[in-house]
């Protein structure tokens, strides 16, 4: 475990929830529950930014590190095959999308201790501190893995692999997708400013069925079946039936409804 450094006067102020619920960048939301987020989490979150640049990515076995990342975020791999896998990674293709991903996807492989992997992180082409704050080796991780991916989609999007400069469309695009990537971090990670108290009578066998089956399917359509559920269980938590049943809200593998029902954290 790296010792802890003091914190940074230049960090900025903790946010307020109205500040939370109207961000439009993960990284200030990331940053604020940083030294609470739980690796598992921070994992999924960047596996689904990634996710939309699988089947782009050349050479560099693009599913086999998404698939060991949400795996070993699970549980269901040792550390020494997660990581592994990430210690095989191949130089990326041509293009600047190529290499944009290559980084995103690299950026997955991190080891759950907050001190410095040193071999992986030289092979990315970081700069490699040696001493963290609570917290922060996690959210490096994360914030790169999700910048470079919104890189990308923002020069898939335009149709332009290589040109990267700042015009108002390259602006706009990159705002948008940013902005949905601060979507995807709330539908994590939900809002800290008002957890739900689950009680575990609302943790029925029809519940936890339908939960498990949206998670390990990633067909999240019946989470309005899963909210009627809950509710007959006894449940009068608002934000959550309301997530459940908002029907433009993009649901993933992570989502903070889901994971209350299945108890993860």
């Amino acid at each position: 475990m790296a010792r802890q450094r003091n914190p940074n006067p230049d960090d900025p102020p903790p946010l307020t929830e109205a500040d939370w619920l109207a961000a439009t960048n993960p990284h200030d939301l990331l940053h604020h529950i940083r030294e609470t987020a739980s690796h598992r989490k921070l994992r999924l979150f960047a596996c689904a930014c990634c996710s939309p640049l699988v089947d782009l990515i050349n050479r560099s076995g693009g599913k086999a590190k998404l698939t060991a990342a949400e795996h070993y975020a699970d549980g269901r791999i040792s550390e020494e095959k997660y990581l592994a896998t990430f210690q095989r990674i191949r130089p990326p293709g041509r293009g600047r999308i190529q290499g944009d991903i290559w980084f995103a996807f690299a950026a997955l492989g991190w080891p759950d201790a907050e001190g410095v992997n040193r071999d992986f992180d030289e092979a990315a082409h970081d700069l490699v501190r040696s001493t963290w704050a609570p917290g922060e080796y996690a959210e490096h991780h994360t914030n790169r893995a999700c910048l470079h991916a919104i890189h990308a989609r923002t020069l898939v999007a335009l149709g332009n692999a290589d040109d990267d400069r700042p015009s108002d469309a390259f602006r706009g695009q990159m705002e948008a997708i940013t902005a949905e990537c601060a979507d995807l971090f709330r539908e994590v990670f939900g809002n800290p400013f008002r957890p739900v108290a689950f009680s575990p009578d609302w943790r029925t066998d029809t519940a936890v069925s339908l939960a498990t089956a949206a998670y390990e399917s990633r067909d999240f359509s019946t989470l309005p079946i899963l909210a009627d559920a809950l509710q007959e269980a006894g449940c009068d938590a608002d934000d959550l039936l309301a997530h459940c049943r908002d029907p433009k809200r993009a649901h993933v593998r992570g989502c903070w409804a889901v994971d209350l029902v299945l108890g993860k954290a």
